[in-house]
């Protein structure tokens, strides 16, 4: 959810029931956790997406905080109301006035009075409701699943409950901090100085420590699964989780013309031929060959890599079984390679398209007549560029809705969709209807002057001209929530949980 200062609400990633992806307006608030979602109208009334829905009644609502089945709203007069799907949260305490902000656990909340003391309130068999004798003067805080945070006027910053996952071993001594925020089984701080320091549960892609000189942050954000940063302009300078450490990037990753990756793991294409592999080492997806040799291009699927060699051959590494198998050792000499789960495509060197795996009827590779010169594939589609640039495509995927003489010069395939640079630097996406519904089709009004696209999963990539990204889709796991917004870029490659970009 993306509250933008006009009080126009915007949905990213996998929408609720009730949701659109054209969004909300005149919102001034919103809430949002696992499967619930709340935003507070300009009048002071509260929608609800989930099954956690407001009581009856509820009005003159300045903010709302929430997890899960637990959520609080901060009243205009200064008092609270809460409700919950929980039977063993008790309500917030009668008589509680003079509220300037709260916050929400899973089973318990917290209010911030004017006068600096805070109330607390949850299941009787927690701590984190249950506010320390001598906490003195507070100015802000913030709640996890299981755990209470407090930041002290004299900038020491407090925490208690279930202090689990290391919330007991902050990196560093939390004195002179000038704000907090907690999530899940994590928790953050920027001090004085603006530094910034994470600690708690692992969140992948994100670093403990964030860079001395990030520009401009003033808001953090901590969640279940993942964290954020936000600048003075509202650009998320980090924002990213992954389960397996995909996106922690290889210390020694240098001079890279390819990335691409499958379930969990990333494999990258160096200049000089080499292949590195990282992130989850099950079912030997991170072993790559001794013997590759040059490779020039890599494709991957859920499961499995292959690595296409300057001199047309083929390797494979990861998982095959029936229904996903290895290419066949019949294939002849190779110049492009595309995988998906249960298939591939390849070019061969006189410009014909080969296939193999589950490849009957509509997905047969077709005889276009015309020398090919790149491939790509989807769930269950083709998609080839022609040498006189014109695009084809083939199986369950509607033909493009390109106006005949437009002139492609890139393709990329998602996991239901398509997308084609054409030769006026604008895009073109299309996919399987009834299956996108993460606004993979949705490219940004206006977008021109694009020089590369990508694509993976359920979301698209374009590289602008000068360097800057543009993506659309699906954003569950950060994958459009670009790090820096003056960094530029030169190339971009799509995973479907990820996206990597080489800078200029």
């Amino acid at each position: 959810m993306i509250l933008q200062e006009d009080g126009h609400l915007r949905f990213q990633g996998r929408l609720l029931d009730g949701m659109s992806r054209t969004g909300v307006t005149g919102i001034k608030a919103v809430a949002a956790a696992t499967g619930q979602a709340l935003a507070v109208r300009q009048d002071g009334t509260v929608r609800a997406w989930g099954d956690l829905q407001p009581p009856k009644g509820l009005r003159n609502v300045r903010s709302v905080c929430l997890a899960r089945d637990n959520a609080v709203a901060l009243l205009e007069d200064s008092t609270v109301a809460g409700w919950t799907n929980d039977m063993l949260i008790p309500p917030p305490p009668p008589g509680l006035r003079s509220v300037v902000s709260i916050a929400c656990g899973l089973t318990h909340a917290l209010a911030l009075r004017s006068d600096g003391s805070v109330v607390g309130w949850g299941r009787s068999n927690k701590e984190a409701g249950k506010i320390p004798a001598d906490l003195g003067e507070v100015v802000a805080i913030a709640a996890g699943d299981w755990h209470s945070m407090a930041l002290k006027k004299n900038g020491e910053a407090v925490l208690w409950g279930e202090l689990t996952n290391h919330l007991d071993q902050p990196p560093i001594p939390l004195k002179n901090v000038q704000s907090i925020a907690s999530g899940g089984y994590s928790a953050m701080v920027q001090l004085r100085n603006g530094a910034i320091h994470r600690w708690g549960s692992e969140l992948h892609g994100l670093p403990k420590t964030f860079p001395p000189d990030l520009p401009g942050a003033r808001q953090l954000s901590v969640g279940e699964y993942g964290a954020f940063v936000l600048d003075k302009e509202g650009h998320a300078l980090f924002g990213n989780d992954d389960d397996e450490g995909q996106a922690d990037l290889p210390s020694n990753l240098s001079e890279v013309n390819q990335v691409t990756g499958g379930r969990g793991f990333v494999v990258a294409l160096r200049s000089n031929g080499t292949v590195v592999a990282w992130g989850d080492s099950s079912q030997r997806k991170t072993q790559v060959p001794d013997d590759l040799g040059d490779v020039r291009q890599l494709a991957t699927t859920y499961d499995r890599t292959c690595a296409l060699t300057r001199d047309g051959r083929l390797f494979c590494w990861g998982e095959a079984t029936t229904s996903n198998p290895f290419p066949p050792s019949t294939l002849p000499t190779l110049k492009s390679v595309a995988l998906a789960y249960s298939h591939g495509f390849g070019i061969s060197t006189d410009g014909a398209i080969v296939g193999w795996g589950s490849i009957q009827g509509e997905l047969a590779p077709p005889n276009l007549g015309k020398p090919v010169t790149d491939i790509a594939t989807g769930s269950s589609f083709g998609i080839a560029l022609l040498a006189d640039s014109t695009a084809h495509s083939w199986g369950d995927l509607p033909h493009s809705p390109l106006q005949k003489g437009a002139k492609v010069v890139a393709i990329a395939a998602g996991q239901d969709h398509a997308l084609l640079l054409l030769a006026d630097s604008t895009v073109v996406a299309w996919g399987r209807k009834s299956f996108v519904s993460k606004g993979e089709l949705e490219v940004p009004a206006g977008l021109r002057g694009v020089k590369a696209i990508a694509a993976a999963g359920n979301h698209s990539i374009a590289l602008l001209g000068d360097g800057r990204l543009v993506g659309w889709g699906d954003n569950t796991t950060g994958q459009i929530l670009f790090p820096d917004p003056t960094v530029r870029f030169r190339k971009v490659f799509a995973t479907e949980q990820n996206t990597y970009a080489i800078v200029e």
